[in-house]
């Protein structure tokens, strides 16, 4: 019988100790906060920029391709063959730049929320999927286009040249009016 009057009498020690099982596991996971810091920054950083890096960056660049690029490869190739292949690449990497474009438009609202902590319907994958396509792109690009192009406004340094020059302009004109406030 004293045994169960014990076991009473330390049921509120036993109370004491259990509480300490929970606290213990927090405390322990508040050991884990200081390599938390890093990449809670990080994710903030990349969250906080994409919007702009995707209009003034990935936007850009596709102009950039569709307007110069494209347009002096284009008008540099040889009738026939060589002029069907590049109309045929053209199309296809514009066609990317479009589907590329799209998956951020998509993507960007959910990742925005992400920043002001609110948690979207966010599927990893649709961001797995345009970093896949993304770099499927680029690799095309610069394993198939660029080399092409690179032949093609090599047979005429005044093309090279020209392509430069549109380049540079179009760069210096968004510098002119970034300084301005203009974008």
């Amino acid at each position: 019988m004293s045994t169960m009057i014990d076991k009473e009498n330390d049921a509120p020690l036993e109370s004491f100790a259990g509480c300490h099982i929970g606290i213990v596991s927090m405390v322990r996971q508040m050991a884990e906060l200081p390599e938390l810091i890093s990449p809670v920054r990080r994710f903030q950083s990349i969250t906080h920029r994409i919007e702009d890096f995707f209009n003034h960056v990935v936007k850009t660049h596709h102009s950039e391709e569709e307007e110069q690029l494209f347009v002096a490869v284009l008008a540099s190739a040889n009738a026939g063959d060589e002029k069907a292949e590049v109309e045929e690449l053209i199309s296809r990497l514009t066609d990317e730049h479009r589907v590329i474009e799209k998956a951020f438009v998509y993507l960007i609202p959910q990742i925005k929320a992400l920043e002001k902590n609110v948690v979207p319907e966010f599927e990893a994958k649709n961001v797995d999927s345009l970093v896949e396509l993304y770099l499927a792109h680029a690799r095309f690009e610069e394993e198939v286009f660029l080399p092409l192009a690179k032949i093609i406004l090599g047979r005429n340094d005044n093309h090279m040249a020209a392509l430069g020059l549109a380049i540079h302009m179009r760069h210096a004109v968004d510098d002119i009016r970034g300084e301005f406030g203009i974008i």
